[in-house]
């Protein structure tokens, strides 16, 4: 009778059902060798019940009349007097069965969390907001891939980038949190005012890097689903211009995270005073759709509100990019503190993104020295 639980488990992953068979196997072979002892004593008193019970006499009860039931009984007695043995052990047997088939251990679940917060350098402030900076710049590596993947979500049409998002916006959402409550740890520590100021001023940048992680997991990247579900395509000149204004905006990040890691206030400069001509090549971009608009182009007028939800969320990221070094400007004047670069050529992290903080892009045109550039001039 054990042979069915063993088959039973063949191809299973189940360690309960495992266990069970284990179990089967165990009272089975504990109680036969309990009755081979007692077995002449066993014999005699299934006979004895045989003729207690029916008509057989001691001269009869061997014969092929009451043989049948004198099996059936024994297999009920023996079945019975096992269960009531066992019983009062059930507890110690678990026991054992769970230490001769252990629960196999689960891996351990990686829990995402900071790399370079360290609590023992609370007291050594400068330390202490190296580490934090470098931990800000995984933050800022998060936010460019969630930018990076807005064009690479519309492109391919995958709603995974959507899930994506989701994902690299509650790293984002984390880091934030335990950047502040690192910093206010930090702040119940004397230090410097310098340092103090410095702070701030990190604490205020991790704010904007959380505002870009929502707009774009929460505004945009939730529209790749609409266009799918709805078998939308945008025209091929809106989604050139679209490509075209991402690749700014992209651009822009990049070169922000740059002048912060290298506190490069020269570089902050440029990107507030680029602001301005991304503003217009936004409003060129929402003329340019409305004349699709009007030309009744069926592309345009199907996606036209999607089309216009991305532009004006790319120029809410863009403002965003701006606040961050408009931060760093503050800081220096009104500290005169322009020497607090991360001494950091590489951020480690799980994660691979499509851009570089390391060697962004230019988004302003290069020129000879002899050269000068119109501030004013239109963006291509």
């Amino acid at each position: 009778t054990c042979i069915t639980a063993a088959l039973a488990t063949l191809g299973t992953t189940s360690r309960d059902s495992k266990r069970v068979a284990i179990a089967h196997y165990t009272f089975k072979t504990i109680a036969v060798i309990l009755f081979l002892i007692f077995m002449s004593q066993f014999t005699n008193f299934v006979r004895l019940f045989s003729i207690w019970t029916t008509s057989a006499t001691p001269a009869t009860v061997n014969s092929i009349d009451y043989i049948p039931r004198q099996i059936a009984n024994a297999h009920t007695f023996f079945n019975v007097a096992m269960a009531l043995l066992f019983l009062p052990f059930i507890r110690q047997f678990e026991k054992l069965f769970y230490r001769i088939l252990p629960d196999q251990k689960a891996p351990p679940t990686k829990v995402f969390s900071p790399k370079y917060l360290d609590p023992f350098l609370l007291d050594i402030p400068e330390l202490a907001l190296r580490q934090a900076k470098r931990e800000v710049l995984r933050m800022g590596k998060y936010a460019q891939r969630l930018i990076d993947d807005i064009i690479n979500a519309f492109r391919e049409r995958n709603s995974e980038y959507v899930d994506r998002a989701i994902a690299s916006e509650d790293k984002i959402d984390t880091l934030e949190y335990q950047i502040k409550r690192y910093f206010t740890e930090l702040a119940q520590r004397k230090s410097s005012a310098m340092l103090s100021k410095r702070r701030i001023e990190m604490f205020f940048i991790v704010d904007e890097l959380e505002k870009i992680g929502d707009v774009v997991s929460k505004n945009i990247m939730p529209q790749v689903n609409q266009l799918i579900d709805n078998d939308l395509y945008f025209s091929e000149d809106g989604w050139k211009e679209l490509n075209s204004f991402h690749s700014l905006v992209s651009e822009n990040f990049a070169r922000a995270i740059e002048a912060f890691r290298k506190n490069d206030l020269g570089m902050a400069e440029e990107i507030v005073n680029d602001k301005r001509k991304l503003l217009r090549y936004y409003k060129q971009l929402q003329m340019s759709h409305l004349e699709r608009l009007r030309q009744g182009l069926k592309e345009s007028a199907q996606t036209s509100q999607i089309h216009l939800d991305i532009l004006g969320n790319l120029r809410g990221i863009n403002s965003l990019i701006s606040n961050i070094a408009s931060i760093m400007i503050e800081h220096a004047r009104e500290t005169g503190d322009t020497g607090f670069a991360a001494d950091v050529e590489n951020i480690d992290d799980d994660i691979t993104a499509t851009g570089s903080i390391l060697e962004p892009p230019r988004l302003r045109k290069q020129h000879k020295p002899d050269e000068q550039e119109d501030p004013d001039e239109d963006l291509d």
